[in-house]
């Protein structure tokens, strides 16, 4: 706490005259009393003094070193030192100069950094004149008979006042007798001498001996050089008293031990770190700095180095860097700078501006990265602006991430669009994963934690599992949103309904339970993907093929379309193999491929081009001729081959019908196959250029409509909508 207002001080030097005949040095110490006030009150208990000697009232040069006096007593304001009693400010301070004391001031002892108070006080002339070495002789000083016996204290003078030589017999009024005894005192041997003899130094080190000169302290005490064959237990540096012990450079604190009954405290490094009032068992190791001092002010905390660090929960520590707090009981941060572990047994490893503020939790490192309210245990490994909010909640790193549940887990990633901290990945629901990527989403997002658990994404972009279980392995745009969904790539896929699963490919749709589409999609910008709405039903890929249950939820099933383009299933167990633009609406009706073919009779078979089996039962294959061919009839077997048709029962060497019957073009009439093999090859022959013929012509029918699409699509990029909005025209159902 600072001083707030000056000291009003008093300077005042006592000193007692002695009746003698000749100068005597005295000490250059002198008594200064003055009243301190803090926060407009008188101050009390304990606070360190440092005085200063300047030969000018503001800046000019300091004369000698400082005087630090600790734990200065004061009482109602009041206190009394002895300032300069060891001689701190030198021999030649006071020369008839002015000078100009300085006072320095701390309260309560030992905490925070000095006050300088102001303005210095000027010293001025005292009613005694200090000692000076030319002052010690006076040799022309002659009194005779001005000092009586009874006037000298019996001791007061001594061989070491006399100088040798200055005494001679005639100067006694005594005349010199002679000796006739000598006995030997304590430290020697060999008296009571009467007329001659020796007397002996008993030498040694133990009592009752004389030492000799070249005699040595090296047992009792501590040599520059180390000493050696000491027992720890009766040879130690400190104190016997409850007084505290400091180490000094260049008359400046490093090392404060103070004694407490519970537990010592140490303080080192900068004079100016501190402890709580009544804290005991804290370490300060070392750091700080004016104005960035490190501080403990609860038991048993520890700072490491640094500087304006706090540890401020009892057993926190704060190892080092600068301006971290360790709030919490047991709390740490490990370096860094500006983060905080603010609740009990939290961590912060390192970084900068990180904050674990729950209990047990964690962050590794990283930049403003955060967990609050109910994450408990929470985790973080780095990274920027991420946030762990609920129990056990886990984010590896990356940029931006949230896990707001219980048990979610974020390895990585972040915004999908640098600018914009929205896009970062989140997980809403409890057990929700997500790898990595940018913008993803794993739960509903409703705010209730427990209605989309275990969702999980493995990253891409913008992609969303929402439903309970749900999957989205990677990609872009896709939305896993029925419970234990799957889609595993792509673009724009989505499966909606519990079980569904998309592949990859773009913009597929699986909008029932246990659909499946294994990829595909629009074959062009302006062409919907594969959908499937009935339950079980199953696309393998092509593009704009749909399985439907055309007669309400779960009426109609394990519909297939294996792959092509534009087919429609919409009869239960129905399937299409391939081909184009054809429609399976009967009960396991069946179409392999071709063109424009209709299977809706239950149990129907339609193939080839424009095959209508409408019975139940039925079975229609139709030529290449652009004409409908029907089976009205249940259970009707319907062909058209109008370039003839053949039933082979036998076959030469080359493959060539030898046997069997022919139904030739035109005819109704069946011949045997035989002695007319060669006109069934001249028949093949003509039949096969036929067909080549027909397939060119559907080629260029595709190429010309490629072409036109082509210049729609470049013609729409360049209009207002662009080519974003037309997609998203396209993403619906068709």
């Amino acid at each position: 706490m600072k001083l707030r207002s000056a000291v009003e001080a008093m300077a005042v030097i006592f000193v007692v005259m002695a009746a003698a005949d000749r100068a005597s040095a005295l000490s250059g110490g002198f008594t200064y009393q003055g009243r301190l006030q803090q926060s407009g009150a008188p101050a009390n208990g304990t606070c360190d003094l440092r005085f200063s000697l300047y030969d000018q009232a503001a800046s000019g040069t300091q004369i000698g070193a400082s005087d630090l006096q600790v734990g200065v007593a004061v009482q109602n304001g009041l206190f009394t030192v002895l300032v300069d009693e060891p001689g701190y400010f030198g021999s030649a301070a006071f020369d008839g100069s002015d000078r100009w004391l300085q006072v320095d001031v701390r309260c309560p002892s030992g905490t925070g950094s000095f006050t300088t108070l102001g303005p210095r006080q000027q010293l001025t002339a005292t009613p005694y004149a200090f000692y000076t070495p030319v002052a010690g002789v006076a040799d022309d000083l002659v009194c005779g008979g001005c000092v009586g016996a009874n006037e000298i204290a019996s001791g007061a003078v001594t061989s070491a006042s006399i100088a040798s030589g200055t005494i001679q017999q005639s100067h006694l009024a005594f005349t010199p007798g002679t000796v006739t005894s000598i006995t030997a005192g304590t430290g020697l041997t060999g008296g009571t001498i009467t007329t001659s003899g020796t007397i002996a130094a008993n030498i040694g080190t133990a009592a009752g001996t004389v030492a000799a000169g070249n005699h040595t302290h090296a047992p009792s005490y501590w040599g520059l050089g180390g000493n050696g064959g000491t027992n720890p237990v009766t040879n130690f540096l400190g104190t016997t008293d409850n007084q505290a012990l400091e180490l000094r450079v260049n008359n400046t604190r490093i090392l404060r031990l103070e004694p407490n009954a519970t537990s010592p405290n140490l303080i080192g490094g900068f004079s100016g770190n501190s402890l709580g009032a009544g804290v005991h068992g804290a370490t300060i190791s070392g750091g700080g700095t004016l104005g960035f001092a490190n501080q403990v002010t609860s038991h048993y905390g520890t700072v490491g180095g640094g500087e304006a660090n706090t540890a401020s929960g009892e057993m926190s520590t704060v190892s080092g860097g600068g301006n971290n707090t360790a709030q919490g009981a047991s709390a740490t941060v490990a370096g860094g700078s500006s983060n905080t572990a603010s609740l009990d047994y939290s961590t912060v490893s390192g970084g900068y501006s990180n904050d674990a503020s729950t209990i047990y939790a964690t962050i590794s490192g990283g930049w403003d990265n955060a967990i609050t309210g109910g994450g408990a245990y929470g985790s973080i490994g780095g990274g920027r602006y991420n946030t762990a909010s609920y129990e056990y909640a886990t984010i590896g790193g990356g940029h931006s991430n949230s896990a707001n549940a219980n048990y979610a887990t974020i390895s990585g990633g972040g915004r999908s669009s640098p600018g914009d901290p929205s896009t970062g990945n989140r997980v809403t629901d409890d057990y929700g994963v997500i790898g990595g990527g940018g913008g993803n989403a794993s739960g509903d997002g409703t705010g209730a934690t427990d209605t989309a658990t275990f969702a999980t994404v493995g990253g891409g972009q913008a992609n969303t599992a929402s439903g309970s279980g749900a999957a989205v392995l990677g990609g872009q745009n896709n939305t896993a949103s029925g419970k234990m969904a799957t889609v595993g790539g792509g673009d724009g896929n989505s499966a909606t309904d519990d079980g569904a699963t998309v592949g990859g490919g773009v913009r597929n749709s699986a909008a029932a339970i246990c659909a499946t589409i294994a990829g595909g999609g629009p074959t062009s910008l302006f062409m919907p993907g594969n959908y499937v709405s009935q339950s079980h039903g199953t696309i393998g890929g092509g593009g704009g093929n749909r399985v439907e249950d055309e007669a309400g939820p779960l009426v109609e099933w394990y519909g297939t379309v294996s792959g092509g383009f534009y087919n429609t299933v919409t009869g239960s167990g129905a399937t299409i193999g391939g081909g184009t633009l054809n429609g399976a609406s009967g009960y396991s009706a069946t179409i392999p491929g071709g063109e424009l073919n209709t299977a809706a009779g239950n149990y129907s078979f339609a193939a080839g081009r424009k095959a209508i089996a409408d019975g139940a039962g039925a079975f229609v294959w139709a030529d290449s001729n652009d004409k409908e061919l029907h089976a009205w009839g249940a259970n009707q077997f319907v062909v058209r081959a109008v370039g003839g048709f053949w039933l082979v029962t036998a076959i030469d060497a080359d493959g060539i019908p030898t046997e069997g019957m022919r139904l030739p073009a035109g005819s109704s009439q069946w011949e045997p196959i035989g002695a007319g093999g060669a006109q069934l090859s001249q028949s093949r022959s003509a039949s096969s250029q036929q067909l080549e013929a027909e397939n060119a012509a559907l080629k260029e029918r595709i190429e010309d409509l490629e072409g036109r699409l082509a210049a729609v699509e470049a013609l729409l990029s360049l209009g207002d909508h662009g080519q974003g909005n037309t997609v998203s025209l396209l993403e619906g159902r068709p």
